[in-house]
């Protein structure tokens, strides 16, 4: 499985906002460049949330691929809104890390670490 490279989705936005002429990007462009923006966020958190899980080594393993693909835009939000609750699911419980999340919304196991999406 290749995992998209969010630097790269990164650099097509940009690319797609440069104008030459110095004029303004067209209204197509914009819309691409932040089309382009999402899905380098998106796929960043599904192989930040795939690494939690499996580790960056297990990467090139079908297992990994299982678990990156698994995450959709619809489930993660299901997923995030679950584990804000005080008492989630049996499902979640597992996976709910012993300090907490932190309020939800952050990656607080990452905040000792740089982010690495590749």
């Amino acid at each position: 499985m290749t995992i998209p490279n969010p630097d790269h989705l990164l650099d097509q936005a940009r690319q797609l906002l440069a104008v030459a002429s110095g004029g303004a990007p067209r209204q197509v462009d914009i819309r691409r460049a932040i089309s382009a923006s999402y899905y380098a966020v998106f796929h960043c958190v599904l192989a930040a949330t795939a690494d939690m899980v499996l580790g960056a080594k297990e990467r090139t393993t079908a297992r990994y691929g299982l678990v990156y693909r698994k995450v959709d835009h619809r489930g993660f939000k299901e997923c995030c809104g679950e584990i804000k609750k005080s008492t989630p699911a049996a499902t979640y419980k597992p996976f709910v890390p012993a300090m907490g999340w932190d309020g939800m919304g952050t990656f607080a196991p990452l905040q000792s670490r740089q982010l690495s999406c590749r």
